[in-house]
């Protein structure tokens, strides 16, 4: 158990890094904005359905301990614990995929969209 929480902080704390690490420097240009965008939805893509099924693994597996704990409290509060972590856990993975989403469609970067930026706002 302590062991995922100190892979999630470290995921939550150092992919974002990584991401950004690989960006190519941005001169303005609408394509390039539009070509950041496909790669981070190309990540999100990828990474939000193994996430989903690792919650929900995760999930099911407080499950079948709740189940299999018996009469011990010790054990069952336990088990409660893992069921909530796998639900906030997926509550949490579904809520970013969404709102990513949400901000595509507004900014207009969603499929087919083109960003609308001059090239004078950012440094070159």
């Amino acid at each position: 158990m302590q062991k995922l929480k100190k892979i999630a902080a470290f995921s939550l704390t150092f992919l974002p890094m990584a991401a950004l690490a690989v960006a190519p420097a941005f001169s303005g240009d609408s394509a390039e904005v539009k070509k950041i965008t496909e790669n981070i939805t190309d990540i999100v893509n990828w990474a939000g359905p193994l996430l989903i099924t690792v919650a929900t693994i995760y999930f099911v597996w407080g499950v079948l301990q709740y189940i299999t704990s018996g009469a011990d409290e010790g054990k069952r509060a336990e088990a409660r614990q893992t069921m909530i972590y796998g639900v906030i856990g997926l509550f949490v993975i579904v809520s970013v995929w969404g709102l990513i989403s949400l901000i595509k469609g507004f900014t207009g970067l969603g499929d087919g969209g083109d960003a609308k930026v001059k090239s004078g706002y950012f440094p070159q």
